[in-house]
């Protein structure tokens, strides 16, 4: 059935709640998005500082038949470190995880932003009552399911901040 349909106390408590646990997920979705894009510059930086000054000392020493095996231990370890760390960034895909967490936040923004038109109104216009908590509740678990999941202290932040009671289960 469709048309306005007025929600009673518990409805609106739920969507309150509802609202309150986007408002919380979107927040903590986007600050995991920062710690990520954070993670991939300070790997990031260095990669290209340290490639870069491997690169010069290489092009420098080519023209210099005198290079102690001290300058070329440093060259190589340089090397050796730029590779490594370009290793780490790219196998802990920092740049997609930032990715990840922004999408995952700005969908639970869309919801909450559903679930606030919803509250303020005091009803309903585009579907029953029913019908409209089934959608939103099958919005909510589709996006926890694919969610990626937030770092330990972004979550017990999260948790803390929003007055939440839900313990991670490991």
């Amino acid at each position: 059935m469709t048309g306005d349909s007025a929600f009673d106390d518990r409805t609106h408590g739920l969507l309150k709640e509802w609202e309150r646990r986007s408002v919380a997920n979107q927040f903590g979705h986007l600050e995991a998005a920062k710690h990520f894009r954070k993670k991939n510059i300070w790997f990031g930086v260095p990669v290209i500082v340290l490639s870069a000054v491997v690169s010069t000392s290489i092009f420098a020493s080519l023209n210099q038949e005198d290079v102690t095996p001290w300058v070329r231990l440093i060259i190589g370890l340089v090397s050796v470190a730029a590779a490594v760390l370009s290793a780490l960034q790219t196998f802990l895909a920092f740049s997609e995880q930032a990715s990840a967490h922004k999408v995952t936040g700005a969908s639970y923004g869309a919801i909450g932003r559903r679930l606030e038109q919803a509250i303020k109104a005091g009803h309903f216009s585009e579907a029953s009552t029913g019908e409209f908590l089934d959608d939103v509740r099958c919005e909510l678990d589709q996006l926890a399911k694919e969610a990626p999941t937030l770092p330990d202290h972004i979550y017990r932040r999260v948790m803390q901040e929003f007055e939440l009671e839900h313990p991670r289960v490991h």
